[in-house]
């Protein structure tokens, strides 16, 4: 799986946890697993470029790196409207 296609496949993970919150709520922050193929600025920086396409701002990013598949391993709202 290309870096890119990684950034993808986490910016469509985070639509959907949002989508679930029904935009009750804001996304303030989220803990992603990635591949050490990027140092964690790069990625955080590529994802956060991939989020602001869809319109998903202010997000607290902390990147964690680990073998498996790259995944959103926990997210945090607040209350408010998106």
């Amino acid at each position: 799986m290309t870096n890119q296609a990684i950034v993808d496949r986490l910016a469509v993970e985070l639509q959907d946890a949002i989508s679930a919150h029904r935009d009750r709520e804001l996304l303030v922050s989220a803990k992603v697993r990635v591949p050490q193929t990027l140092d964690a600025e790069a990625w955080r920086t590529a994802l956060l470029e991939r989020l602001a396409e869809c319109g998903i701002e202010l997000v607290e990013l902390d990147i964690t790196f680990g073998d498996g598949t790259p995944e959103v391993l926990s997210t945090r709202f607040e209350p408010g409207w998106a």
